[in-house]
């Protein structure tokens, strides 16, 4: 899902000089530097860094915490739940645990559970540890320091990285002649040109209209975003040779394109 395009002794300089993390955000119109919404695909942490620790703490929080009555299969993260059988699985919603890493991004602030009438001693008991487990994500501390790589160093110049998958012309550095047929083995929505290492589309995903990908060849790495867009290839040789933009960004990453 990622591909490295350059030496990372950049990345471990920026912890050397102190930073906790390096990650990179989608933002394209900030430059590199402090940040504080960012994305966990790639990430390098200092050993014992605060920004991993609290994450790992919140989640932990999580998984022990003691679910309200009918929270179980709902929009919360629940492993145990209030007068239910313990269940087998964990409940968890897609990327609730990763959101956490940005603790204000915490779901449960919007989360309305169901308020419970029952009034025995046992169950106040219960219903005490709920209120007791479940708490505010842990903040993270003021001084914790996160550093993205954004802007033109993003590695996500594309959201979701259906660029890659166009038709490209190697040689007029463009998006190749469609032909019938094309759509089941590329994306046919783009319309780009490399101009002096940017990319210029007149369309793409968005509809007409023009955009440029600055600096499409010369980042860190890359998140091409498999698990929402991938054509079918059987062999390393195949995806080289084929006519994908991709092939080209992978040809760079081996020194086989100058």
């Amino acid at each position: 899902d990622f591909l490295v395009m350059k030496d990372l002794s950049s990345v471990f300089a920026k912890l050397d000089e102190g930073w906790d993390v390096v990650a990179y955000s989608d933002n394209d119109g900030i430059p590199s530097g402090a940040c504080r919404q960012y994305t966990s695909n790639f990430m390098a942490g200092r050993k014992g860094n605060v920004v991993s620790g609290t994450w790992w703490q919140n989640i932990k929080v999580k998984l022990t915490r003691l679910c309200g009555e009918g929270d179980y299969n709902s929009d919360k993260v629940c492993c145990h739940a209030a007068f239910m059988k313990e269940p087998k699985y964990c409940w968890v919603p897609w990327g609730f645990l990763e959101w956490l890493k940005v603790p204000e991004n915490d779901p449960d602030v919007h989360f309305v559970g169901f308020k419970s009438r029952r009034d025995s001693p046992e169950d106040l008991k219960q219903l005490e540890t709920v209120k007791r487990t479940n708490q505010p994500a842990k903040a993270l501390p003021e001084d914790a320091r996160i550093f993205c790589l954004q802007g033109n160093e993003s590695l996500a110049p594309h959201l979701n990285g259906e660029v890659w998958w166009q038709k490209w012309n190697f040689s007029t550095r463009a998006t190749g002649a469609s032909v019938w047929g094309d759509w089941n083995h590329f994306d046919i929505r783009f319309q780009c040109k490399d101009e002096n290492g940017g990319l210029v589309c007149e369309k793409g995903q968005w509809g007409e209209g023009q955009r440029v990908i600055p600096n499409i060849w010369g980042r860190i790495g890359y998140h091409l975003f498999f698990h929402t867009t991938k054509f079918d290839a059987h062999t390393a040789e195949d995806v080289l040779n084929s006519n994908w933009l991709l092939a080209e960004l992978y040809q760079r990453s081996l020194g086989k394109v100058a």
